[in-house]
């Protein structure tokens, strides 16, 4: 009995061989070892032959009826439409010319347009009945950048190029949202298809700096209107970290900077791209006071702490801030560091104010690291007082949490400070709300996750305790002459894998 048993088994699985191999000699000898489905729910025997494009292993099935093999309506119909997602056009025309069988052919062609199967698109456009969706398979084929079958469907199925699927997407936004430009350009020269504020905001946040450029220079779209999301192609690309597209947007369109734009980027973490907005930063109205002069001042703000901007002269903007500030600028005779307010997510009382700092002459602790000018007892010094000025933070409840070498600046009287204070004052309740997010929703930290504890990449709130961690890798960097984790790459997440 169990011979038996073990030897029917075992010409079951000789018979699934000789199915997935097209071998009709050998389906045709061990039918009767037949036999569908299994524990884990396995594919009907006709849907694999239909899968892999064995046609006569298909015939076989559906006339012979044969015991064993579903070839119900609803068999017929998953094989029809694998053969149509795979290609396999010669299945497809027998299971359709059959016509015993009621088949979902929209469904068929929106599969085959999708995977990029003309043959298929054309054999069924031309032999089936007149109501097949040819809309629904452009939209697929636009969603996964097949131009030709896009261009077929267009041009001798009339298909509608304008219509939405049921998530509002065109086939112009889909093939922005996969950069295809060659598709883009067709849609937009060929069809005349309507180019909106939502098809650049979506080029935007995907990063598709080709499009973006295509819709801008040579379809003269508005870089500023909004789309129907209330989104700008700026604060698109600010949500989405998308730091080429923003320098585009601001360096070569006249895009619109608002405090708003500036304040998304903080509240992301994107520090390079808050830098990268802020010298075309917009003046906006607000609530202010005047001073008998010809500046304005907030509320609140003694007379005697504000510099009337006519005496400050902004020389060069300074990307990476190492000089103590953003512009490097002249104040009446001297040399001084102009540092523009950049709100962050928890800014409510300051509108367009800037901070005159010293001028670090002698950049950041980063440009000294491999610099033979510094001998190692001076490297010593600079971290020496560069925990005390941390030391200074901690024992008023300042929490620095963007701590590390290109922050750490050298004064002309060679004296440390720390810069770039963009989380200090981290004890107030709405930064520990925004860190308490982290777990879920963590913002990139910018440059600095190379530098950041092990528990505040994993979602901890900064404290003065992930500091001095930051301020240990520092000194391994002045030691070493290498960034932390300098042997992984440059990807985020790679680093933070490993400190964690």
């Amino acid at each position: 009995m169990g011979n038996c048993f073990r030897r029917g088994e075992r010409a079951r699985r000789e018979f699934n061989d000789a199915v997935i191999l097209g071998d009709l000699k050998r389906v045709r000898r061990l039918i009767r070892y037949a036999k569908e489905g299994g524990e884990e729910g396995e594919r009907g025997h006709l849907w694999w032959a239909a899968y892999l494009g064995h046609l006569e292993v298909v015939r076989y099935f559906v006339e012979q009826c044969v015991s064993g093999v579903d070839v119900s309506d609803a068999s017929q119909d998953s094989a029809f439409l694998e053969a149509a997602t795979w290609g396999h056009v010669a299945v497809v025309r027998y299971l359709t010319e059959r016509r015993d069988a009621n088949l979902n052919v929209s469904n068929a062609l929106r599969e085959a347009a999708g995977r990029g199967h003309l043959d298929v698109v054309k054999y069924l456009t031309e032999r089936c009945d007149a109501n097949l969706n040819v809309t629904d398979a452009l939209l697929e084929a636009a969603g996964c950048g097949q131009v030709d079958i896009v261009q077929y469907l267009a041009e001798r199925c009339d298909a509608d190029v304008n219509a939405e699927d049921d998530f509002g997407y065109t086939a112009l936004m889909k093939a922005t949202y996969r950069g295809n430009v060659r598709l883009v350009r067709y849609l937009v020269e060929q069809c005349a298809v309507d180019v909106s504020a939502m098809t650049l905001t979506e080029a935007a946040r995907k990063g598709r700096l080709n499009v973006v450029r295509y819709l801008v220079e040579q379809c003269g779209v508005d870089v500023n209107k909004e789309d129907k999301y209330g989104q700008t192609a700026v604060t698109a690309a600010v949500t989405a970290g998308e730091i080429e597209v923003v320098r585009h947007l601001v360096a070569d369109c006249t895009v619109h900077v608002n405090s708003a734009a500036v304040r998304l980027a903080a509240e992301c973490g994107y520090i390079d791209i808050q830098r990268i907005l802020t010298p075309f930063l917009l003046a906006e109205p607000g609530e202010t006071t005047k001073d008998g002069g010809d500046f304005v001042l907030s509320p609140g703000i003694p007379a005697r702490c504000f510099i009337p901007p006519s005496e400050i002269e902004l020389t060069l903007f300074h990307e990476n801030g190492s000089i103590g500030g953003d512009f490097l600028a002249k104040w009446l005779d001297s040399d001084v560091a102009v540092k523009l307010f950049i709100p962050d997510a928890f800014s409510t009382s300051f509108e367009d104010e800037f901070f005159v700092c010293e001028f670090a002459s002698n950049g950041s602790l980063l440009e000294h690291v491999n610099s033979s000018s510094v001998g190692k007892r001076t490297m010593w010094k600079y971290l020496y007082e560069a925990a005390l000025g941390l030391e200074y933070l901690h024992e008023r409840g300042i929490v620095h949490a963007e701590l590390r070498c290109s922050n750490i600046l050298i004064g002309s009287d060679g004296t440390v400070k720390l810069a770039d204070f963009r989380l200090s004052g981290l004890r107030s309740k709405a930064l520990i709300r925004q860190y308490g997010r982290w777990r879920n929703e963590r913002p990139r930290m910018a440059g600095s996750v190379r530098w950041q504890s092990p528990e505040v990449m994993l979602g901890d709130t900064p404290s003065c305790e992930s500091d001095v961690y930051s301020l240990a890798m520092c000194i391994l960097e002045a030691a070493t002459g290498k960034m932390p984790w300098s042997t992984i790459e440059e990807k985020e997440d790679g680093v933070e894998m490993h400190a964690s």
